[in-house]
């Protein structure tokens, strides 16, 4: 745990109970609960990357197995996008990323080898899919 939550030893039992910081801090909370619960840990030493705790990918996997029946149920279909967006396609949603540009990792390399273009790495992006929806006839692929 940070330095702002503690713990109490409970009299009865002896017992230790974890105290989260305030709501008023919603991302330390958050981060908190994830850690108390034993859903994440937030520990890992590379900004915006977490561990998933068995418990915590339990749940998870039980989540994502009701969307998936939900959304395969409703007629949805998926595609996978990669997570490396070459820069100047990322750099069409500028008006998007203020505020988080300086978050974004970007991949340089491949290997020892200097690339010729800057990827951004992103988990989601429009700048990845909207082009490729354009070059697809999605009505075609559903009948």
């Amino acid at each position: 745990m940070n330095e702002k939550s503690h713990s109490t030893r409970s009299k009865r039992s002896g017992e230790v109970s974890k105290v989260l910081p305030p709501k008023s801090d919603f991302s330390e909370w958050y981060n908190e609960l994830l850690q108390v619960a034993s859903i994440m840990d937030v520990r890992y030493p590379v900004k915006g990357l977490y561990v998933w705790n068995p418990f915590g990918f339990s749940i998870r996997s039980k989540v994502y197995s009701i969307l998936r029946e939900l959304l395969d149920n409703t007629g949805h279909i998926e595609a996978q996008f990669p997570l490396l967006i070459p820069e100047h396609e990322f750099m069409k949603e500028a008006e998007h990323i203020k505020g988080f540009e300086d978050e974004v990792y970007w991949v340089t390399h491949g290997g020892t080898d200097m690339l010729d273009v800057k990827l951004a790495l992103r988990p989601t992006s429009e700048t990845a899919i909207y082009p490729m929806y354009k070059l697809w006839d999605l009505y075609s692929s559903i009948r």
